[in-house]
């Protein structure tokens, strides 16, 4: 996991250091003849634990946390024949296990973003940017959902209150009170069979319709509707328990946007900016691979679909 702060004293690091630490934590590419990479799922629920220890060369703990975290696990992603090789070795192991492509996993994770919507009977009605869906269970394969953590990198903006502002005021040391911290996020992405990119769904910055009489939060109000919605279709909830591995941020809107600003040190200042890290782009990773491989069961993959058999 990439922390925005020291290990041993909590002291915050550099921007840059985070960065480095960032990019150093990114698979370092592999040639891979005649195509590119490949995802190695195991299916750890299909097996006993011994056998799944077995296979995989690890021990019985390890692959007990493993399964716990979600029974399909991201064995490796290794050139094409490698990863051929490697899912031959483990079926013959008796663990099955998965291929599915890494260039097509990194093209689905772009999702469409749904702005705004609203339950409409036993469909769900979802805004686009320059359309409007509507979507059954007959439309829908399966929804990921997890949370989103959030830091800080750099230094914090602090809030000061009545005399801890006046204190401040003259310079006294020690005095400065509330290190802003930031609040967690969610994501739902909807996987639909027409489609290998998902819709993703924050309820953080989602217009719900009218709605009276209703005193939910908004994670609680989507999860509500997806109940309705779904019908029986399968919900993968796995990533919560996936280990955090921060990146910087993309460029956000609502209220993240007006911390940045607010945080934003003056150019020539000398004093590094505050920068927000979020493990996003894990759980858009996390979930283009999924769905991938849920296509793949049931039986959606095509001469056209980048998802191998």
């Amino acid at each position: 996991m990439l922390r925005a702060s020291c290990l041993y004293c909590g002291a915050p690091l550099r921007p840059e250091d985070v960065e480095a630490a960032v990019r150093s934590a990114e698979p370092a590419p592999e040639a891979a003849p005649g195509g590119d990479r490949l995802l190695v799922i195991a299916d750890l629920g299909a097996v006993e634990l011994g056998i799944a220890a077995e296979a995989l060369s690890a021990s019985a703990f390890d692959v007990q946390q493993w399964a716990r975290r979600g029974n399909l696990h991201l064995h490796r992603i290794a050139p094409r024949d490698v990863a051929r090789a490697e899912a031959e070795r483990l079926t013959r192991a008796g663990l099955p296990a998965h291929l599915v492509s890494e260039a097509a996993v990194r093209a689905a994770a772009n999702p469409r973003v749904a702005t705004a919507g609203a339950l409409a009977g036993s469909s769900l009605r979802l805004r686009l940017d320059q359309e409007e869906r509507r979507l059954g269970a007959e439309d829908l394969l399966l929804v990921v959902r997890g949370p989103i953590r959030r830091e800080y990198t750099g230094p914090r903006p602090q809030v000061r209150w009545g005399v801890f502002q006046v204190a401040g005021y003259f310079g006294l040391p020690g005095l400065e009170f509330g290190a802003a911290t930031l609040e967690p996020g969610y994501r739902f992405h909807l996987h639909t069979r027409q489609e290998l990119c998902p819709l993703e769904v924050d309820p953080a910055s989602f217009e719900f319709g009218p709605t009276p009489g209703v005193a939910l939060s908004s994670e609680q109000r989507l999860t509500a509707w997806l109940a309705e919605v779904m019908s029986g279709l399968p919900v993968d909830h796995s990533f919560k328990r996936q280990t955090p591995a921060l990146a910087p941020a993309q460029t956000v809107g609502g209220p993240l946007a007006a911390v940045e600003a607010l945080s934003r040190r003056e150019p020539g200042s000398g004093e590094p900016g505050v920068k927000v890290l979020d493990n996003l782009t894990q759980f858009r990773f996390y979930s283009a691979w999924r769905g991938l491989l849920e296509r793949q069961r049931a039986g959606l993959t095509g001469a056209s679909d980048p998802v191998l058999p």
